[in-house]
């Protein structure tokens, strides 16, 4: 036998080697499972040696969980060298697993070895090569046993020529002396090529999950719905408790949980999501549902998908009050409130229309964030001269300057409160009345209001005189006037003079007692004249006239007129005209010619009106003897003092006077003198 030069006194070491995991794929069904890769260094290792070498390799795999689908094991060793090598090997399964690198030749010739296999074409070459031990891999969790070992040997080498001794060193080695024939490897005292055990194996729970669409938009509270995929990539059938997560809160749900899948199947789930009705443009939801096994709750797996807030705009707009009424010229305020229904913050363009034409004011725009409302004021401007009881209808439309689409408006009226008002003035608000005549006054009803409105007129005075209106109802716009003669006629009554008339005329609505005004005048009675004038003859050809605070009370003009002794008319002078009433006659002593330059018979002072007719008759004149005597001494007392030409006028009028005696009266007429 060959021999091999081996460092001893190496205590055994328990190599375990990270267990390396990747996602290699077995279809089961259609569909691929999950496999994990393990991979195990041995926790003992020895070759026992007589006229054949046999290596024995023993692995702790309780790494591989129970449950789980081996579908791959290979034993992996670096071969370092040969001699006469066929590559030809035989590995076993050794059901005894309570053994150790201590083992004695007999424990090792007494083990039971099974699942034998020959392999060819094996470790010819230097270097790492594996041998297939998926038949003889056995794992038994049920007696506690995780361990599983393999032996090696020639495949000529049929075993019945017991081992004499056991190595544990650096190598292992496959000999037989008869054959000289060897291969030798590195063991698990070598450090950095000991041999190591490579299992794959479907895991007993695993779970694939899955999400589509992995992204969806919405409107806000529009319902989103997901499938959710579960594969049961494990050995064994499965059921999951499914979860729904996200990271906004918009409460996603998934159903129906647990849900059951075979192994190698699928199931299908729905998620479900619903955009909130405050979710803003462009918020995101990332959402994760969790599948957990039951079975084994450390087994998971999760998807995640995106819910997405799709962009919507809106707009309300609410005026308050609806309805306001004020006076014409008042401002009247509404609350103009604009609220944004969509997600994304905006600005609104506002317009105010009405039907009237009257002054509206507001803001152009306003800026309002998603979901929320602003406040702007509408300012509605009776005008001064509404009409009480027009109703201006108002339009407020607020329209988004993104998406002029994107439009709404309301409505509001505005009302002109009925204002009923009348006021009368009557001019002038007094008067002089000549007793037995009438005065006029100009009696003028306003509509004060701003309605059209009837009135009817009424006259009252404290006198019981007689009072007459031309007109007693008006129908008058509003903001007009009317107007017409009130007539008040002073009785003729000399004991009536220097009396006073208190008189009022009243105007009412006719539809409302309460709207009413009045006015007051007085009528002071008077005689047409009064004071005393006193005739006398200044010489032949005229008279003089003596007023002793002498008033007019009426007309406009003072004339003498002349008048033969038979009352013929011969002519008249105006002294006084066009003077203000009253009006105190001035001078107070004058002369005044006949017109004629003729004598004197019978004068009167009449009061007159602007067209000359009488008015009042104050004083008359009858030239008698007496009269004409007198200027006769007169003239006689002048005589002598008077100038050749004065003599001459004074000749003359003296011939008249001799001739107007005949038929001078001796008395004068009462009558005439005081008509």
């Amino acid at each position: 036998m060959k021999t091999w030069s081996l460092i001893s006194g190496l205590s055994l070491t328990l190599l375990l080697a990270s267990i390396l995991i990747t996602l290699n794929a077995q279809t089961v069904r259609g569909m691929a499972l999950r496999t994990e890769v393990i991979t195990v260094y041995p926790i003992a290792d020895v070759y026992a040696f007589g006229q054949y070498s046999r290596p024995q390799l023993k692995f702790n795999i309780n790494g591989i969980p129970a449950g789980a689908k081996i579908i791959s094991a290979k034993l992996w060793l670096y071969r370092l060298a040969a001699d006469n090598w066929d590559g030809n090997v035989a590995v076993y399964r050794v059901d005894n697993q309570l053994w150790d690198e201590v083992i004695t030749p007999d424990e090792f010739n007494a083990q039971i070895l099974t699942n034998g296999e020959n392999q060819s074409s094996k470790f010819m070459l230097h270097g790492w090569d594996y041998l297939n031990v998926l038949d003889q891999v056995k794992v038994d969790y049920e007696v506690g046993n995780t361990y599983t070992s393999f032996r090696l040997r020639w495949a000529s080498d049929n075993g019945n020529e017991p081992s004499i001794g056991v190595d544990d060193g650096r190598f292992l080695a496959i000999e037989s002396e008869f054959d000289n024939l060897e291969v030798v490897f590195y063991s698990s005292e070598y450090n950095g090529r000991d041999p190591y055990l490579e299992v794959v194996y479907v895991p007993p729970y695993a779970v694939s999950v899955s999400i589509s669409p992995s992204e969806q938009s919405g409107l806000p509270m529009e319902n989103l719905s997901y499938t959710v995929t579960v594969r049961n990539i494990g050995n064994l059938d499965d059921n999951y408790i499914l979860t729904a997560s996200d990271n906004t809160g918009w409460g996603p749900t998934v159903s129906p949980t647990p849900l059951f899948v075979a192994s190698g199947s699928t199931g299908e789930a729905t998620l479900a999501v619903t955009v909130p009705e405050n979710a803003k443009f462009c918020s995101i939801d990332n959402i994760t549902v969790t599948a957990t096994s039951q079975s084994d709750n450390t087994v998971s797996d999760n998807a995640w998908c995106l819910a997405h807030a799709a962009m919507v705009r809106g707009v309300e707009i609410l005026i308050s009050p609806s309805y306001q009424s004020g006076l014409s010229g008042e401002n009247l305020e509404y609350a103009v409130i604009v609220r944004n229904l969509g997600n994304i913050d905006d600005n609104y363009d506002l317009i105010a229309q009405d039907n009237e034409s009257w002054g509206l004011g507001i803001a152009s725009s306003i800026m309002v964030p998603a979901f929320e409302n602003r406040t702007t004021t509408l300012t509605v401007t009776i005008p001064d001269n509404a009409t009480g009881c027009t109703r201006d209808n108002v339009i407020v439309t607020v329209t988004s300057e993104a998406d002029n689409t994107v439009s709404d408006n309301d409505s509001c009226t505005a009302h002109v409160q009925v204002v009923r008002g009348v006021e009368v003035i009557i001019k002038p608000d007094s008067h002089l009345g000549v007793i037995g005549e009438n005065v006029v006054f100009s009696v003028t009803v306003k509509n004060t209001g701003n309605v059209w409105d009837n009135y009817k007129l009424e006259n009252n005075d404290d006198a019981g005189w007689t009072l007459k209106l031309d007109d007693d109802y008006f129908e008058i716009p509003k903001g007009e006037n009317r107007e017409t003669k009130l007539t008040v006629s002073v009785p003729d009554n000399e004991n009536l003079v220097c009396t006073t008339d208190n008189i009022i005329v009243i105007a009412t609505a006719v539809d409302n007692a309460e709207v009413t005004d009045n006015d007051t005048i007085t009528v002071h009675a008077v005689s047409p004249w009064m004071g005393t004038v006193t005739f006398k003859l200044e010489n032949l050809y005229k008279v003089n006239l003596y007023k002793d605070n002498l008033w007019l009370y009426q007309g406009s003009k003072l004339v003498v007129k002349f008048y033969t002794y038979e009352n013929a008319f011969e002519n008249e002078n105006v002294i006084h005209e066009n003077f203000t009433l009253p009006w105190k006659v001035v001078p107070e002593n004058e002369n005044v010619a006949h017109p004629n330059g003729i004598a004197v018979k019978k004068a009167k002072l009449l009061l007159a009106d602007n067209a000359g007719n009488e008015i009042s008759k104050i004083k008359g004149w009858v030239t008698i003897r007496d009269d004409l005597w007198k200027r006769l001494i007169g003239i006689r007392t002048r005589w002598p003092y008077a100038s050749s030409d004065e003599r001459d006028a004074l000749w003359k009028e003296i011939m008249g006077i001799r001739g107007q005696w005949p038929y001078a009266p001796t008395t004068r007429d009462p009558i005439w003198e005081d008509p």
